[in-house]
């Protein structure tokens, strides 16, 4: 922390604290994340998931470069703690909900939602998947450039095959429904949904179920979004063995997929009545309870949400220009 002067705190986390330091060298603003150092000390469960936590963050960052990833400046062992160093960012996107009454204008959504995916169209391509996407993980610059941060739960999966990985990371209200049922082979399309809750948060400053318990989120998800929208019988088993129940009738069979987008929709009307047509249909392809009809980022971003009119070409020059100040403002090298 030699070349490091703490100027105060910046926020608090599960593993550790962040700091707003200042870069002796060269008169940056940096954000220093300070965690406990577990490579040494006490052992136990929870520090050495810690440990894998703080040193798979540490390599994503140092592999990921694109404009919507936090840029990891460095990392480093100081008297018993980890340091990791980023630019200094204006806040998180839940902070600057909370700055804008808790929801933002469509217009505004789109420019945000608009670089969450292409940042997650890059760390997919990347064969990464974030596994925490929400406010809290995502930040803004001071020009309002969109940063996805936190990559400890993240792991690595291969288009070929489906990977056997942790049901138990996220927050509840943002997790999709294989994970909410305990299922392990999943990939970079519980983003996707993670994305959709997104979209719900942003312009009705609640998350479209926001539940206390894992079952209760699952069940309050199999409610609102109709009956059809899953295989009942698999949601019910499991719900049955946690205290919940969807009433199934006798004659319910197995069905051999998730319902149609269209149902879907009407199912999202119901309950954001006034929302554009574009708008509804993007969080359908977000929110398909089946993954497989999910679409990915990239074809999200080609959906009418964003190509109509003259958004796309409006805001890439304006994105343009921000970037510029941002490169400016925050010199580091990677």
């Amino acid at each position: 922390m030699y070349k490091y002067r703490e100027l105060g705190s910046a926020g608090a986390g599960t593993y550790g604290a962040v700091m707003k330091c200042l870069d002796m060298t060269n008169g940056q603003s940096v954000a220093v994340k300070r965690l406990h150092d577990t490579m040494t000390g006490r052992r136990g469960a929870h520090d050495h998931r810690h440990c894998e936590m703080m040193v798979r963050e540490i390599c994503l960052l140092r592999a990921l470069n694109d404009d919507h990833v936090v840029p990891l400046i460095e990392a480093f062992r100081h008297q018993g703690h980890v340091h990791m160093v980023f630019p200094l960012m204006r806040c998180n996107l839940y902070r600057y909900l909370e700055l804008n009454n808790g929801a933002l204008t469509v217009d505004a959504t789109k420019k945000c939602v608009y670089q969450v995916l292409r940042g997650l169209d890059y760390v997919h391509s990347q064969n990464v998947v974030h596994r925490d996407i929400k406010p809290e993980n995502i930040l803004l610059s001071a020009n309002g450039i969109i940063k996805i941060c936190d990559f400890g739960v993240s792991r690595m999966f291969s288009k070929d095959r489906t990977l056997d990985l942790s049901t138990e990371m996220g927050t509840v209200w943002y997790q999709a429904p294989e994970m909410l049922m305990d299922s392990t082979n999943y990939d970079a399309t519980v983003d996707i949904w993670s994305v959709g809750i997104l979209f719900t948060e942003l312009v009705n400053k609640m998350p479209l179920v926001a539940e206390d318990t894992i079952t209760s989120q699952l069940y309050g998800i199999t409610k609102i979004l109709g009956c059809e929208n899953c295989d009942l019988i698999v949601v019910d088993k499991y719900l049955r063995k946690h205290g919940h129940s969807l009433n199934l009738k006798a004659s319910y069979t197995a069905m051999s997929q998730s319902y149609t987008a269209s149902k879907t929709a009407m199912a999202l009307r119901k309950v954001y009545t006034c929302w554009p047509i574009y708008l509804l249909e993007i969080v359908t392809y977000c929110l398909q309870f089946n993954p497989i009809n999910r679409k990915n980022a990239a074809q999200l971003l080609d959906m009418k949400f964003f190509t109509a009119g003259t958004f796309l070409s409006r805001f890439n020059k304006e994105m343009k220009i921000k970037l510029k100040y941002d490169n400016a403002r925050y010199q580091y090298t990677k």
